[in-house]
């Protein structure tokens, strides 16, 4: 069992007296401001589980609020998948002394591009975006002027004057890897499903499942790729009935761009009769509980969720201590996870 970090510990990695630390634990006022700041950060470092509750010093020598802001849309509240990259986030946090107030964002917020109350400065002291937000109303929250990382982002804010820290799961060598083995199980015609216009991560998926055509002599079939935009992004059953409604000539292999619309096509594929694998393979994304509930179960990358949760964390927890620095593009480690519904690999 992990020793409990006490006021004594953190005296002694300090070359501090007990009562010192003590006393700027307790926000005395005999304490210096410099020297209460010292305490404090190696106090969060140590893993000191009262912290949470003391004030905290800012950079600038100002008594923080303690509290981050997490923006994310109301459609994620139930989402396991956001849950568990939320608990990263929230550990890392807690242990270093931040509570987490959390913003679901409705579609009318979005429209009338009204922003959370707790993005005042004086009410918190960085943000987390989880998930992607209309860009326009993402540009709302970059005049909150707080700290703030991204995890994913709109693809319309991915050029170069997009100076934000963002984090991604690394997304193109693992959908190329995926599409190079369908190649090499002899498919040569493969379509892909996914709104790539929707944000970053989709987007690179695409990339990577065009890289694996471009590198076996072969290209995009636009009849089999099913890229436009759509409401729900191709993760209600309808929208994937509707576009595959007028399909005949099929590929013998589908890519797609995650883990739901996926399992929707699949479902879409029974209904018209197809066999999965042995007529149509096909892949997603994510490796959420349901792709290994699926018959047959889905071929996948696996996202480390809560990693994802943390890194962003512990880059916002850097962030909030070097404004002055460039913006950072992290991208985090995948797995792919070959399962049944693309056959035997060769």
């Amino acid at each position: 069992m992990k020793k409990k970090v006490t006021a004594q510990d953190i005296a002694d990695s300090l070359g501090l007296s007990r009562n010192t630390v003590s006393k700027a634990l307790n926000d005395h006022p005999s304490i210096a401001e410099a020297t209460q700041k010292l305490v404090l950060e190696k106090a969060a470092e140590m893993g000191y589980k009262k912290l949470k509750n003391l004030p905290l010093i800012g950079e600038t020598g100002h008594k923080r609020t303690g509290h981050i802001v997490v923006v994310t849309h109301e459609q994620f509240v139930d989402a396991s998948y956001w849950s568990i990259v939320s608990r990263g986030a929230v550990d890392t946090l807690n242990q270093a002394g931040y509570n987490l107030i959390f913003n679901y964002i409705k579609q009318t917020d979005l429209e009338a591009h009204l922003l959370p109350q707790s993005l005042a400065p004086d009410c918190a002291d960085g943000m987390i975006v989880l998930g992607t937000l209309r860009a326009d109303y993402v540009r709302d929250l970059l005049g909150s002027g707080l700290p703030a990382v991204y995890i994913d982002a709109a693809l319309e804010l991915a050029g170069s004057e997009w100076q934000r820290d963002t984090i991604l799961m690394e997304n193109e060598e693992s959908t190329c890897r995926i599409a190079r083995t369908l190649i090499g199980q002899g498919h040569s015609r493969l379509g892909f499903i996914g709104d790539i216009h929707f944000c970053r991560s989709y987007f690179e998926r695409w990339r990577g499942f065009r890289q694996a055509l471009e590198d076996s002599g072969l290209a995009p079939d636009p009849r089999c790729c099913i890229i436009d935009p759509q409401p729900y992004h191709y993760q209600q059953l309808e929208e994937v009935r509707a576009r595959l409604a007028n399909f005949n000539d099929w590929p013998t292999a589908f890519v797609c761009a995650n883990d739901r619309t996926a399992i929707l096509l699949i479902k879409v594929l029974k209904e018209r009769g197809l066999n999965v694998p042995a007529e149509v393979a096909v892949s997603g994304f994510d490796d959420i509980f349901e792709a290994t509930v699926v018959e047959p179960h889905l071929t996948t990358v696996r996202i480390h969720k809560e990693a994802l949760g943390r890194r962003a964390a512990e880059q916002l927890l850097w962030r909030m201590g070097h404004p002055e620095h460039p913006a950072e593009l992290i991208h985090i480690a995948t797995e792919v996870i070959f399962r049944a519904s693309t056959g035997e690999r060769r």
